[in-house]
């Protein structure tokens, strides 16, 4: 059975999130806690946006690799169904934003695999908002960024209830 990650205040500074997420407010977050788990940040009071961006750093490990496959599985859906649609260029930009996703995703695992942390990290996070560009394409980011973060709970819920497959 896989453990999920966890981090303490420090260690989430360490993965140098953006300017509002200062040491005090991620004090606040953590609210005495030494530690938060995934699903426990997944579940704060922040946007779905920045709960993405903590689901692509490299700790999230097969977690992530798993989560990917589903967020780029459901850009290409997302460009399937814009690709339905009269709008022309609604349609190509969705292709786009999906093939990007899916190069992306594949750059991640190739860059944990050769232990490229920074680059892992980076190209997850490359591939959650091209996956998101491609709803955005059809006026759906925040949607999709809540379908990231609820896959993100769906594989933690199945990985660590039955181990990693």
């Amino acid at each position: 059975m896989m453990h999920e990650p966890s981090w303490t205040v420090e260690e989430m500074l360490a993965e140098n999130p953006c300017k509002e997420y200062t040491h005090n407010r991620l004090a606040d977050y953590w609210d005495g806690r030494e530690r938060l788990t995934l699903s426990e940040i997944l579940e704060l009071d922040i946007p779905d946006n920045d709960k993405v961006w903590v689901c692509c750093r490299n700790k999230v490990g097969v977690l992530r690799e798993k989560w990917l496959e589903r967020v780029v599985a459901r850009a290409a859906e997302t460009a399937a169904r814009a690709a339905e649609a009269d709008d022309v260029d609604v349609a190509k930009a969705a292709v786009r934003a999906a093939d990007l996703a899916a190069a992306y995703a594949e750059e991640a695992t190739n860059a944990a695999e050769a232990a490229d942390d920074a680059e892992a990290a980076d190209d997850a996070y490359a591939a959650a908002y091209a996956a998101a560009e491609a709803a955005d394409a059809v006026d759906a980011y925040a949607t999709e960024c809540t379908l990231q973060v609820q896959n993100m709970r769906d594989v933690i819920k199945k990985t660590t209830c039955e181990g990693i497959s």
